[in-house]
């Protein structure tokens, strides 16, 4: 049985269909901004486009490297019921190359607000990939790369943005020795509201997600880090920290729910000073050379509930309010998990975006992880939440999170009963049709 709550309806809400199209203007690599931005005369640069659009409006890009000279600066806006696009066309991978740009430039700068920025890939540019001040924008399907500091970052008065499953890699400072470059960052007097859903951040010099300062509360969902602080760049001054999950110091009252963090120098998630108290919900944290999660406070102003730790320590004073969690009472063990292999953590998304369906870190039919929360509010599987970041599904055979064509071997095998009660019957159609999805990847190329 599938238990819903509130908080998943919002959250559905949140992660709505996108506007209806007003006027379309295209840019491509060999356009010319003396065109007319017509599909068959476009622009050659999102500059010039940004002189046209109203709200409502779009801008497609399409395929292929843009060699930008200079940041894009956004700082017009639309309205709540005509936000403005900066889309990828459909099928094609528009990449922003900011090498050329200057050692300080940032690539995106986004002041407006009411913007949706879907499917682009940022790369090479001095300073952030994109950063975001303003309010009501959606990033979705955004890659930033080879930055010099963190790839997507929300930063003062910044509110309401939804950053949607969006990769950030590979992002260095070598003027700080790999000490700021963050995958993501929401720092620096935050406003409300801002949520991240989906996200992945590897690879990078300094932490995976850092919310320093943020003063206002950060929502992650279903958001990933893994190997960040790692010192590849041969810095003989290295002073990236690795971290999976930084919240703190200062203020914000952050939640973070069905998270994981892998592989780290230091801690999966530190609560870093925060000061205004955390609630961490279904989280994973394995691996990590420091604490998987390191809670060193004597306050009861954290929650955290139905967390998993394996294959390191967790640190938490005992004045944490923590129940139903792994340190609690359980014995977790290899064979709790369908896979400890991490191929293709890093690999292409589904289509759409999602998340790769892998068996990475899910639970084992066996496992005691299964039943093993407590009921907070959220989604879950069977007679009580399990255990970490992932819900164990009878009728998922080969344990990669996906009903899909994949598991009709097993399913047919069983005569479709998707169900333990032995009888083929309607509810067997309904779990099936509920959790079945298309197994499309969608493959951006370094």
């Amino acid at each position: 049985m599938v238990h819903c709550s509130t908080f998943t309806a919002i959250l559905c809400v949140l992660l709505a269909a996108c506007p209806a199209r007003g006027r379309e203007f295209f840019v491509a690599p060999n356009g010319d901004d003396a065109n007319s931005g017509a599909v068959r005369r476009p622009f050659q640069t999102v500059d010039r486009a940004l002189e046209e659009v109203q709200a409502g409006d779009v801008i497609l890009l399409r395929g292929g490297v843009y060699d930008c000279r200079a940041t894009i600066r956004i700082d017009i806006s639309g309205q709540a019921d005509k936000p403005m696009a900066l889309w990828a066309c459909p099928n094609e991978v528009p990449v922003l190359d900011f090498q050329n740009s200057g050692g300080s430039d940032r690539g995106i700068r986004l002041d407006g607000s009411f913007w949706h920025i879907r499917g682009l890939v940022i790369q090479h540019a001095g300073d952030n990939g994109i950063i975001v001040y303003g309010a009501g924008n959606c990033l979705e399907q955004i890659v930033a790369r080879y930055n010099g500091d963190s790839g997507i970052q929300l930063h003062t008065g910044a509110a309401s943005n939804r950053i949607e499953n969006c990769d950030s890699y590979s992002n260095y400072d070598p003027k700080n020795h790999g000490e700021n470059a963050d995958g993501f960052a929401a720092k620096f007097t935050l406003g409300e509201g801002n949520t991240l859903v989906g996200c992945r951040s590897w690879g990078n010099s300094d932490d995976g997600y850092d919310l320093w300062e943020a003063g206002r509360g950060v929502t992650l969902v279903d958001c990933r880090a893994f190997r960040n602080g790692a010192n590849v760049w041969d810095d003989k001054a290295f002073a990236g920290d690795g971290n999976g999950f930084k919240l703190g110091h200062g203020g914000g009252d952050h939640v973070l729910i069905a998270c994981v963090a892998y592989d780290h120098p230091h801690n999966g998630i530190d609560v870093n000073g925060n000061v205004t108290g955390v609630t961490i919900y279904n989280c994973t944290c394995v691996d990590n050379k420091g604490p998987n999660f390191f809670f060193d406070e004597h306050s009861d102003i954290h929650v955290m509930r139905n967390n998993l730790s394996y294959l390191g320590s967790a640190v938490v004073y005992d004045e944490i309010d923590d129940k139903n969690n792994s340190w609690n009472g359980f014995n977790v063990q290899a064979t709790d998990f369908r896979s400890l292999d991490p191929n293709g953590i890093d690999g292409p998304r589904e289509a759409g975006g999602g998340l790769p369906a892998l068996p990475f870190l899910r639970p084992s039919p066996d496992s005691s992880l299964i039943d093993g929360g407590i009921d907070v509010g959220l989604a879950y599987h069977g007679r009580a939440p399990d255990l970490g970041a992932f819900e164990f599904i009878e009728e998922d055979c080969n344990g990669d999170g996906a009903i899909d064509y994949i598991d009709l071997a097993c399913l047919t095998s069983h005569w479709l009963t998707a169900d333990p009660t032995g009888l083929v019957d309607f509810i067997d159609f309904s779990a099936l049709a509920d959790h079945w999805r298309r197994t499309e990847a969608i493959i951006i190329d370094d």
